[in-house]
C-alpha cells in the first residue's frame, strides 16, 4: 500500500485515492474514462488482489459487531486502481 510510513492494519480509518471502472453506454468516445475518487472508512479486509473497506458497520445494543461475519456497507477495491492510500486518525 502506498501514501504513509506504516502499512495499514486490519481496524485502521482510511482515505482510499482509487481509479473507478465505469461503464459508458450509447455514449461519446472521448467520455469513455475511468473515475477518479476517494472512499474513507475502516479496513476490514487486505489481500493481494483486493482491499475491503467498512463505512458502515451494523452492531448490536452495545454498539459492536454481531458475530464473526459482521454485516455492513463495504467498498472492495482492486488494487490495480489504487492511486493512494491515507491513514485517518
Amino acid at each position: 500500500m502506498s501514501g504513509g510510513k506504516n502499512k495499514p492494519k486490519v481496524g485502521d480509518r482510511l482515505r482510499v485515492w482509487w481509479w473507478d471502472y465505469v461503464n459508458h453506454t450509447n455514449t461519446l468516445l472521448s467520455d469513455a474514462k475511468p473515475a477518479r475518487c476517494w472512499t474513507e472508512g475502516r479496513l476490514m479486509r487486505e489481500t493481494g488482489e483486493y482491499i475491503v473497506l467498512a463505512s458502515s458497520l451494523y452492531v448490536d445494543e452495545n454498539g459492536e459487531p454481531e458475530g464473526k461475519d459482521i454485516c455492513g456497507d463495504y467498498t472492495v477495491i482492486i488494487r490495480g486502481g489504487i492511486e493512494k492510500i491515507e491513514q485517518l486518525k
